[in-house]
């Protein structure tokens, strides 16, 4: 590693820890990862949801702290859950590596039996074929008790690589879900946008991207804690889930925000399946549960952007962010498009 990478991993190490002492977060492990990489600028996503923290004037307090590592480093427990289970898989390998090599050399034995035996028989000594027939009898007795367990050692593993690949397939699904909602996650909304992306260039069909938050949350929180507002946010993610086909991908974008993607859908009817979601939340009033207390009203402000064959995936996104925004400034619990957006510059203009 050069002088220069060693200096500026140290400067910026200097950094992440002057602005945890700045902001009285605890240096543990966890928060050092955080701020390193909000120092080093490595990971956008982190930094906004950071700089959003911050320019609201909130507390770092344990529960953001810990919110913030889990959303952004979470995915290092699913990768140790990975490399555990491909340690087992080499290792029932190397035990059916093992059952061949048995088989082989049992194979090999017995071949050995026979041939002695058969040598035996052509001397023509009437007076050893007892013995000679008792011998090929135990031998293919114990060649067959042989199989038998090597069998059972085959069944066993088999049971095995079945176990193994259900794990698998389990921590795979779970790296790509979001914990508390139970939808997927930005990991998963960043592949699958990619993907229909993709598709959408080559079949000519149309994109549409919807990017949900839920308006006021930080008071919310502080009026009610942050257990409620957890059955808040899990609220949404299952009203977004109810309300779109199958072919929709709802994800928890971050924090408090949520993303459809909508592959052949308008801007048109993205916009109306918006508004059901919407209403849906809208109309419900949210008691709690322990005291029956009543919430109030959660409402969500929605912006919706189409895709533009051949834009880069983070333009289009940043184009439903926009959306989103606008429909924040604009009132909040409403739905608007970047049609809107355009019409707003236009008037202003």
């Amino acid at each position: 590693m050069s002088k220069g990478i060693v200096d500026i991993a140290g400067q910026r190490g200097r950094q992440a820890f002057d602005q945890m002492v700045a902001r009285g977060i605890p240096p543990t492990p966890q928060n050092y990862a955080v701020w390193y990489a909000y120092v080093s600028q490595d990971r956008q996503v982190l930094k906004k949801a950071v700089d959003v923290v911050i320019s609201n004037n909130r507390e770092f307090t344990e529960e953001i702290n810990d919110d913030l590592y889990q959303e952004y480093f979470g995915m290092d427990r699913h990768l140790a859950a990975v490399f555990g289970a491909s340690s087992s898989l080499e290792h029932l390998v190397q035990q059916l590596n093992g059952v061949i090599g048995d088989a082989e050399r049992d194979t090999g034995s017995y071949g050995e039996t026979l041939k002695g035996i058969g040598q035996q028989l052509k001397t023509g000594d009437a007076s050893k074929v007892g013995t000679v027939v008792s011998d090929l009898i135990k031998a293919t007795a114990a060649m067959a008790s042989r199989n038998a367990e090597l069998h059972a050692r085959v069944v066993d593993s088999g049971k095995e690589t079945e176990a193994l690949k259900e794990k698998l397939a389990a921590v795979q699904k779970e790296s790509q879900m979001d914990g508390l909602t139970e939808i997927p996650n930005r990991k998963a909304f960043d592949r699958t946008l990619t993907a229909e992306a993709t598709m959408a260039m080559e079949t000519g069909a149309d994109l549409a991207l919807m990017m949900l938050d839920v308006d006021h949350f930080k008071k919310f929180n502080d009026s009610w804690g942050h257990q409620v507002g957890d059955q808040v946010l899990k609220f949404v993610a299952k009203a977004i889930e109810d309300l779109i086909r199958p072919t929709d991908t709802p994800a928890r974008y971050g924090g408090e925000e949520f993303a459809v993607i909508m592959p052949g859908t308008t801007i048109e009817a993205a916009r109306l399946v918006g508004e059901r979601i919407r209403m849906a939340i809208g109309e419900r009033r949210l008691v709690k549960r322990s005291t029956n207390e009543p919430l109030g009203q959660v409402t969500i402000s929605s912006g919706i952007a189409l895709f533009e064959l051949g834009e880069p995936v983070q333009k289009f996104l940043r184009r439903a962010d926009e959306a989103l925004y606008h429909a924040k400034r604009t009132g909040r619990n409403r739905v608007c498009s970047e049609k809107d957006l355009a019409s707003a510059k236009g008037t202003a203009a």
